[in-house]
């Protein structure tokens, strides 16, 4: 996993827990990644489906912030319990995000 990206995660979790399957800071080939081809219009969608299909909690990572506020719009209009953080969210929102403490 990205430097970068594990940082975030580790600010985002409580006590997040790594799992490392193969060398560090190497691509695993034994790790099955897939790429679905989904109409723009469909996403969302097809993201509630694969939701209703995962064990929870869940970690979504997207491009900007914008696309963490979108998604999190839309997946609590969907009565999924959720929070969403980004750049544009600052630490004391952060701290203050029930949902994050719970585990």
């Amino acid at each position: 996993m990205p430097t970068q990206i594990l940082n975030i995660t580790k600010g985002a979790l409580l006590k997040p827990v790594i799992v490392n399957t193969g060398t560090v800071g190497t691509a695993n080939l034994s790790v099955r990644q897939q790429v679905v081809l989904v109409q723009e219009e469909a996403k969302y969608v097809y993201l509630l489906e694969c939701l209703q299909k995962t064990a929870q909690p869940i970690l979504i990572y997207c491009v900007d912030g914008a696309g963490v506020d979108d998604i999190l719009f839309f997946l609590l209009i969907k009565g999924v319990e959720a929070v969403g953080i980004h750049a544009g969210i600052d630490q004391k929102e952060r701290e203050g995000m029930p949902f994050l403490h719970s585990r």
